[in-house]
């Protein structure tokens, strides 16, 4: 039975697609949140790297989850 990524630990979610990846939080710089229609655009700011992602998520659990995690990097647009 598969599981669902609820399930799931950090490195069975990292291990279950080649192009899945981490980010350490120390390398986080800022994460910008971009509410649009339907969409929540997430721009993900590293000391090296810009990654940009769309989900359809609630903005606010999306908000949420990465002030939880990120405090203050975390910017709203």
């Amino acid at each position: 039975m598969r599981k669902g990524v609820s399930d799931m630990s950090p490195q069975e979610i990292l291990e279950a697609n080649k192009d899945n990846f981490d980010v350490s939080y120390d390398n986080v710089v800022r994460v910008e949140l971009d509410e649009s229609s339907n969409l929540v655009g997430v721009t993900l700011l590293t000391k090296d790297d810009k990654f940009e992602f769309l989900t359809n998520r609630d903005y606010a659990a999306v908000s949420k989850l990465l002030r939880d995690t990120l405090g203050d990097k975390v910017e709203s647009k």
